[in-house]
């Protein structure tokens, strides 16, 4: 999958806790293929309050702090 599916989420909404979902190498892993790429500005446009992200299978952060 080389589309970006974070540009495919709509907006938050406002007054409620919004968490997305997305299967996504994000910016991409060594050693690893591609995987519905996407950067954290894709994600921080959509304002929501938490992202889990996941394509490899090990723990890492991609942001220090909220937004």
């Amino acid at each position: 999958m080389h589309d970006n599916l974070a540009t495919a989420y709509p907006a938050a909404v406002p007054g409620l806790f919004n968490v997305g979902l997305l299967h996504t190498s994000a910016t991409g892993r060594e050693g690893h293929e591609p995987y519905a790429p996407c950067t954290l500005d894709d994600l921080r446009v959509k304002q929501y309050d938490y992202w889990a992200l996941g394509h490899v299978h090990k723990r890492k952060s991609s942001a220090a702090s909220r937004w």
